[in-house]
């Protein structure tokens, strides 16, 4: 569990791991350079439980660095990680655990189920509830990043077999504050783990904009960088390319394009709410699908969809 700044959440956190229905479990809590009372909480906490352990940066590093800083002390078969402001469901540990070692998996996906922190609610899941179990890799990683998908499979916490990790040699690309699950899942994923999701929903995200209360998370630090994607895309592309089949390539590379389309697009509409015209429409140039996405996504479009559907579902019930 990387934490900055996280005292008001971590009671929360803490204990959704000690109430786990698997006992036999470590909690390497690291604090990034935390200018709040996280110190003094964790510490606490580790007091009362000899499970917890406490490491403290002195520098503020950002999460990839935390958490690989736990992971170089981790002694566990499968590694989780817990965001400070997260929570697990009691019996998540056990029962990702128990389907990792009987199937000799890599990696354990499992679906998350939303919490509203202001309203102090759960509000529905990532991903439909259906009892799907299904075996996964790149193409259903890379696939979720694709333009209007709804959900992106980077945002998932899997656990994995620390085993793999410390084979692999992969670990949290320390420059990326943004984004680093997806590259640390991607990575993984090119070095051939042997991965698995499950639809149940056993891991409470918050998230950073509540459905129910419409307020802010006073836990979310994650700072958008959509350009930041297009430079992992690239690294990936620049590290496997040469390795990897076409099919592996092929995948990379559409990968990089959805990227540059979802930053351009992003920059669209930040030049559009600025008034910069000029720069708007020299995006647009330069990148057309970017402009017939970005007008795709207007409240315009949207409500001629919405239209479109409502009258669709009315001639079909007038011809039933």
């Amino acid at each position: 569990m990387a934490c900055y700044n996280s005292a008001r959440h971590l009671s929360r956190a803490v204990s959704s791991v000690k109430q786990q229905s698997l006992g036999n479990w470590e909690l390497i809590v690291v604090d990034d350079a935390s200018a709040d009372e996280t110190a003094e909480v964790v510490e606490a906490l580790a007091a009362e439980d000899s499970r917890i352990k406490f490491v403290k940066l002195t520098t503020n590093s950002g999460p990839s660095v935390a958490r690989n800083a736990g992971l170089e002390i981790a002694t566990g078969r499968w590694i989780a990680i817990l965001d400070s402001d997260d929570a697990f469901e009691p019996k998540r540990l056990e029962t990702l655990i128990q389907m990792g070692e009987h199937l000799t998996l890599d990696m354990v996906f499992d679906n998350l189920s939303y919490f509203d922190d202001a309203a102090g609610i759960q509000t529905g899941t990532a991903l439909p509830r259906d009892g799907d179990t299904l075996s996964v890799g790149l193409q259903w990683l890379i696939h979720s990043e694709r333009p209007s998908t709804k959900f992106k499979v980077g945002f998932l916490k899997p656990i994995i077999r620390r085993d793999f990790l410390v084979r692999s040699g992969i670990r949290y690309s320390s420059e990326y504050r943004f984004a680093e699950d997806f590259d640390l899942y991607a990575r993984l994923m090119l070095e051939k783990a042997k991965a698995l999701y499950t639809s149940q929903p056993l891991y409470i995200y918050t998230t950073q904009i509540g459905k129910k209360s419409r307020s802010k998370s006073s836990g979310t630090r994650t700072v958008f960088n959509p350009g930041l994607r297009v430079h992992i895309a690239e690294r990936l592309i620049a590290d496997y390319g040469e390795t990897i089949g076409k099919p592996e390539q092929d995948l990379l590379t559409q990968l990089k394009a959805w990227q540059v389309l979802y930053s351009d697009v992003h920059e669209m509409a930040r030049r559009r709410h600025s008034w910069d015209l000029i720069g708007f429409a020299s995006i647009g140039i330069a990148n057309p699908a970017a402009i017939a996405h970005y007008l795709s996504t207007t409240r315009v479009a949207k409500s001629a969809r919405k239209l479109f559907r409502s009258r669709a579902e009315g001639i079909t019930r007038h011809v039933s």
